[in-house]
């Protein structure tokens, strides 16, 4: 390969820069960092061009390798001068400690030390990418390395970038006709080897992208209208499907795709609970609602034992407005089933319509997702209409677990309004009726219609599933249910137990492997936040036979802002039970302390907030003021900075990202460099040896590198029968292989004095022969 062609220096440096962009960006987008497509472009780009300047010839390599000792010198004085050295130490330490952290699921995002990484990160990529795309062509090393990547990404439950993955395919597709048209010269004389392969690779690009644009245009065509004949053979392979149990971990991927642990209240992805040391404040999403309501993205029907996880989600699409022409979830508390119920009361010759409005709040929300990457759909207890504003789709998706989002993939900025109603419990006749409320009271209604019917066995079903719920937990909900008839009030009994007796913090610690997530919290750690307090609830409500569901999403911040909008943060994410109820559908309750004061929407709660349930002193007061107001509780505050080392000022920020990135480039310059180094102390050994010993020694290296290219002696073979096969296979520019051969067997085998130009000869043959061979390839 001609390495003195323009085009072909561009074109390769190209593909180098998209190459390492796809893999640097899919890396910052799975690790949800904040960082543009632009930004991670710039940074290859950047890079890129540093190799093509710093590796250009040898004294490229030196001059840089001068200047960075130098600039490493300078700043290691001018450190330990101003006495930085610990604090130092103590940054590097802490951004390490960090980025293990993150990944583990201990810590949340630090927008300075995502950059950090994303530059390290940027440097390893670029590099190795330049050598095996510039340099040379390692085409199956980029291709393994890359699906490597994207399949323990999936593996893992981390998202795959769509732009990403589609230039990585661009990119290997190029480089595959490049490896092709290799091959092929292999095949051709000796003269033709040294063509270059860029103009193939030319040829190959539009083919390239052609399969990149029909790959993406069917990823985002998932969702579209099909022919009949089509959705008879999904639902044939979804039945197959569904049977398969070694396809159940992928289950959970489907829905929305909103969890907390986007929001930092899940460290883990695989578990719920652990520690949280830091709320992330970023706003979410501006709500302007009728009503300070909490506003659900996902729902969980399925406990594991160590986390929530959706089965058996099938879609529907929504492509009308009004929700409750749809038999959903919603469809539960619609007049219909309410009037039933109050058919079964005192309330039986009232006017049902206006005990309805006073039982059930009507409200309009409207709600806009700031840089908020999610197809989920946020919204109160049950959905009335919905109207999407800014998604180019005419329709939602909903599924069986009633979790609505906008289809094909999740969108940045969207935008929609809706109107709503949500249970007022704060009403004593919502109380009283809820204590009525039974399987009897519905049933003519569900006999008269087959698919309400279906829908009204299918939440029974999956919601009073008690797999992988301990006896003792069960015996525990029986204990305190014990005084209590009817079903509302068991479930408010064990909602107040757990609100009561259980400590509320961020830090409450990890539960064991070989432990059961609630029993664990029920009956050894006893504290713990909203995630630990809704698993409970819902688990031992359903242990004593009601369906109950463990919900996730946002509670609406104590007031409006003056334009009467809700700012919602990520630290306002929220996890709570929904516990259904004939003639109500379901009905919300809360049981983590002291959120109990967001319940019955209440619009100004002043009332202080309960000493005795809050725990430790790594909690942040103003943030529980912020959401229910109430006296402050004068908390300490947890430093984001622990041990803060005293020295001088010296912009410590942009310090650490310097010097981190030197010692990167310099363990580049090393790992590069130590080869030639070796070499260079090899020849100049061979420089002081004796002309005889010498001639061998630079041969031994000769046949060492015919044999990395899959040309060593053969068995019983003479060496000059070698030298005459590899003479004929190979074209050296210097002298003749057999010429050589017969000047090592002169110095090996005879008597006769050998002369230094002997040796020089030799020497100059082998530096030949590095030199053609990358030729040659």
């Amino acid at each position: 390969m001609r390495k003195n062609n323009i085009y072909e220096i561009f074109i390769y440096n190209f593909l180098a820069i998209l190459y390492s962009w796809s893999m640097v960006f899919s890396v910052t987008r799975s690790m949800n960092f904040e960082i543009k497509r632009l930004t991670v472009l710039v940074y290859c780009l950047a890079m890129i061009l540093f190799l093509n300047i710093f590796l250009l010839n040898r004294i490229t390599v030196l001059a840089g390798c001068v200047i960075f000792a130098s600039v490493l010198i300078y700043n290691g004085y001018k450190i330990i001068e101003l006495n930085m050295l610990s604090n130092l130490h103590g940054k590097m330490s802490e951004f390490f400690t960090w980025v293990y952290d993150y990944m583990m699921g201990y810590q949340y995002l630090n927008e300075t030390f995502s950059i950090y990484f994303t530059v390290i990160i940027t440097l390893l990529v670029c590099f190795i990418t330049f050598i095996l795309v510039v340099k040379d062509s390692r085409f199956y090393v980029l291709l393994t390395g890359g699906l490597l990547f994207f399949i323990i990404t999936m593996s893992l439950g981390y998202k795959v970038d769509l732009p990403g993955f589609m230039v990585y395919l661009f990119c290997t597709i190029c480089l595959f006709g490049r490896e092709i048209f290799d091959k092929k010269l292999k095949a051709l004389l000796p003269k033709e080897r040294k063509q270059s392969a860029y103009i193939y690779v030319l040829w190959v690009m539009p083919f390239a992208v052609l399969i990149v644009f029909l790959s993406t245009l069917a990823s985002t065509s998932i969702h579209h209208e099909k022919p009949e004949w089509v959705d008879k053979g999904v639902d044939t392979f979804k039945q197959w499907y569904e049977k398969q149990n070694w396809f159940e971990g992928f289950e959970q991927w489907k829905g929305s795709d909103f969890s907390l642990v986007s929001t930092g209240f899940q460290p883990d992805r695989n578990s719920i609970g652990g520690n949280i040391s830091r709320l992330d404040d970023r706003l979410v999403l501006n709500v302007k609602s009728d009503h300070r309501v909490y506003l659900k993205g996902s729902i969980r029907d399925y406990y594991t034992g160590k986390s929530w996880i959706n089965t058996n989600n099938q879609e529907f699409s929504i492509t009308d407005h009004v929700i409750e022409n749809y038999i959903t979830d919603n469809f539960f508390s619609s007049r219909k089933f309410f009037f039933q119920l109050l058919r079964w009361s005192k309330y039986r010759n009232s006017n049902y319509s206006r005990i309805y409005e006073q039982v059930f709040l009507n409200g309009n929300a409207e709600v806009e997702h700031v840089n908020f990457r999610t197809n989920a759909i946020f919204y109160p207890d049950n959905l009335i209409s919905i109207l999407e504003r800014n998604n180019e789709k005419n329709y939602v998706i909903t599924n069986s677990n009633a979790e609505f989002y906008f289809p094909g993939r999740a969108q940045n900025n969207s935008q929609y309004s809706y109107q709503y109603r949500v249970v007022d419990r704060s009403n004593p006749v919502a109380e009283e009726l809820l204590k009525l409320s039974s399987p009897a009271v519905i049933k003519p209604l569900i006999d008269s219609n087959s698919d309400v019917r279906d829908k009204y066995l299918e939440i029974k079903n999956k919601y009073t599933n008690t797999e992988n719920i301990l006896p003792r937990v069960a015996d525990l909900a029986k204990e305190i249910t014990k005084d209590y008839k009817n079903r509302y009030e068991k479930v408010k009994a064990i909602e107040k137990y757990l609100s009561s007796n259980y400590q509320y913090t961020l830090t409450p610690g990890f539960t064991p492997e070989d432990r059961d997530f609630v029993d664990y919290f029920l009956f050894e750690l006893k504290k713990g936040y909203c995630t630990y307090y809704a698993s409970a609830m819902t688990v031992m409500v359903r242990s004593l036979g009601i369906p109950a569901r463990y919900v996730e999403g946002y509670v609406l911040p104590l007031k409006p802002d003056e334009n009467k909008i809700y700012k919602v943060t990520n630290d306002l994410s929220h996890a709570w039970v929904e516990v259904f109820f004939e003639g109500f559908g379901w009905v919300r309750f809360e049981p983590t302390a002291p959120f109990n004061a967001l319940l019955d929407n209440r619009q100004d709660n002043t009332q202080p907030l309960p000493q005795g349930i809050i725990y430790g002193e790594d909690y942040y007061g103003e943030y529980l003021n912020r959401l229910i107001g109430g006296s402050s509780l004068d908390l300490p505050v947890q430093s984001e900075i622990q041990n803060p080392v005293a020295a001088p000022a010296l912009k410590g920020k942009t310090l650490l990202i310097v010097f981190i990135c030197m010692i990167i480039a310099g363990l580049m310059v090393l790992i590069f460099s130590t080869r030639r180094l070796f070499f260079n102390f090899r020849m100049g050994k061979i420089k002081h040896m004796n002309a005889k010993k010498g001639i061998v020694t630079v041969y031994h290296m000769i046949l060492s590198l015919m044999h990395l290219y899959n040309c060593e002696i053969k068995p019983g073979e003479t060496p000059l029968e070698y030298a005459k096969r590899v003479d004929e296979w190979f074209i050296n520019s210097s002298d003749s292989f057999y010429n050589i051969t017969e000047l090592y067997m002169k110095a090996k085998y005879s008597k006769l004095p050998m002369q230094e130009q002997d040796k020089k000869r030799m020497v100059d043959f082998y530096h030949a022969v590095v030199k053609d061979l990358k030729n040659y390839r």
